[in-house]
Protein backbone atom coordinates (compact mmCIF):
# COMPACT_ATOMS: atom_id res chain seq x y z
CA UNK A 1 0.00 0.00 0.00
CA UNK A 2 1.37 3.12 -1.04
CA UNK A 3 2.41 5.96 1.68
CA UNK A 4 -0.06 8.90 2.12
CA UNK A 5 1.08 11.86 0.37
CA UNK A 6 4.03 11.00 -1.36
CA UNK A 7 5.04 13.09 -4.84
CA UNK A 8 7.17 11.63 -7.34
CA UNK A 9 8.83 14.43 -10.21
CA UNK A 10 9.32 12.53 -13.09
CA UNK A 11 9.72 13.31 -16.94
CA UNK A 12 6.77 14.16 -18.47
CA UNK A 13 7.03 14.87 -22.79
CA UNK A 14 10.28 17.16 -22.38
CA UNK A 15 8.75 18.43 -18.92
CA UNK A 16 8.41 17.36 -15.75
CA UNK A 17 5.23 15.94 -13.82
CA UNK A 18 4.41 15.66 -10.09
CA UNK A 19 2.79 12.49 -9.90
CA UNK A 20 1.07 11.18 -6.71
CA UNK A 21 2.48 7.84 -5.56
CA UNK A 22 -0.34 5.65 -6.56
CA UNK A 23 -2.52 7.63 -9.02
CA UNK A 24 -2.11 7.41 -12.17
CA UNK A 25 -3.30 11.01 -12.81
CA UNK A 26 -0.59 13.66 -12.97
CA UNK A 27 -1.12 16.37 -10.37
CA UNK A 28 1.14 18.95 -12.25
CA UNK A 29 3.20 19.92 -15.47
CA UNK A 30 6.30 22.03 -15.38
CA UNK A 31 8.49 23.43 -17.61
CA UNK A 32 12.06 22.56 -15.09
CA UNK A 33 12.44 19.92 -12.40
CA UNK A 34 12.56 23.07 -9.78
CA UNK A 35 9.62 23.84 -10.85
CA UNK A 36 7.94 20.63 -10.48
CA UNK A 37 9.73 20.45 -7.41
CA UNK A 38 8.28 24.09 -6.10
CA UNK A 39 4.38 22.60 -7.27
CA UNK A 40 4.74 19.35 -5.37
CA UNK A 41 6.32 21.78 -2.10
CA UNK A 42 2.91 23.30 -2.54
CA UNK A 43 0.73 20.73 -2.46
CA UNK A 44 2.57 19.36 0.37
CA UNK A 45 2.14 22.48 2.62
CA UNK A 46 -1.10 22.51 1.94
CA UNK A 47 -1.58 18.68 2.99
CA UNK A 48 0.40 19.27 6.38
CA UNK A 49 2.75 16.49 5.69
CA UNK A 50 4.44 14.05 3.18
CA UNK A 51 7.23 13.62 0.90
CA UNK A 52 8.89 14.40 -2.91
CA UNK A 53 10.56 11.60 -4.68
CA UNK A 54 12.69 13.47 -7.74
CA UNK A 55 13.40 10.94 -10.17
CA UNK A 56 16.06 12.26 -13.29
CA UNK A 57 15.89 12.30 -16.90
CA UNK A 58 15.82 8.46 -17.13
CA UNK A 59 13.48 7.79 -15.01
CA UNK A 60 15.84 6.56 -11.75
CA UNK A 61 15.08 7.75 -8.49
CA UNK A 62 17.95 10.70 -7.87
CA UNK A 63 16.85 11.97 -4.41
CA UNK A 64 13.86 12.21 -1.65
CA UNK A 65 12.74 14.58 0.78
CA UNK A 66 10.88 15.08 3.33
CA UNK A 67 8.56 18.67 3.88
CA UNK A 68 10.43 20.24 5.83
CA UNK A 69 14.19 19.29 4.09
CA UNK A 70 12.63 20.14 0.48
CA UNK A 71 15.17 22.64 -1.32
CA UNK A 72 14.19 25.90 -2.47
CA UNK A 73 14.64 27.82 -5.61
CA UNK A 74 15.96 30.57 -3.45
CA UNK A 75 18.22 28.00 -1.34
CA UNK A 76 19.71 27.13 -4.86
CA UNK A 77 20.46 31.04 -5.79
CA UNK A 78 21.86 31.26 -2.12
CA UNK A 79 24.19 28.03 -2.73
CA UNK A 80 25.10 29.15 -6.07
CA UNK A 81 26.00 33.05 -5.25
CA UNK A 82 28.08 31.59 -2.40
CA UNK A 83 29.93 28.86 -4.39
CA UNK A 84 30.69 31.50 -6.76
CA UNK A 85 31.66 33.78 -4.39
CA UNK A 86 34.16 30.71 -2.97
CA UNK A 87 35.54 30.25 -6.41
CA UNK A 88 36.42 33.86 -6.87
CA UNK A 89 38.16 34.06 -3.56
CA UNK A 90 40.26 30.76 -4.23
CA UNK A 91 41.12 32.62 -7.74
CA UNK A 92 42.57 35.77 -6.12
CA UNK A 93 44.24 33.55 -3.49
CA UNK A 94 45.97 31.15 -5.81
CA UNK A 95 46.76 34.89 -7.84
CA UNK A 96 48.78 36.11 -4.61
CA UNK A 97 50.45 32.88 -3.70
CA UNK A 98 51.61 32.35 -7.36
CA UNK A 99 52.89 36.29 -7.51
CA UNK A 100 54.85 35.68 -3.67
CA UNK A 101 56.47 32.86 -5.28
CA UNK A 102 58.04 34.82 -8.33
CA UNK A 103 59.19 37.53 -6.14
Amino acid sequence: MPQRNVYHIVPHDGQWAVRLEGSDEISSVANTRGEALDEASSFLHQLGDGRVVVHDADGRIEAGYALGSIPTRRDNAVLAWTAGVLGVAFVIGLFVAVQRQGD
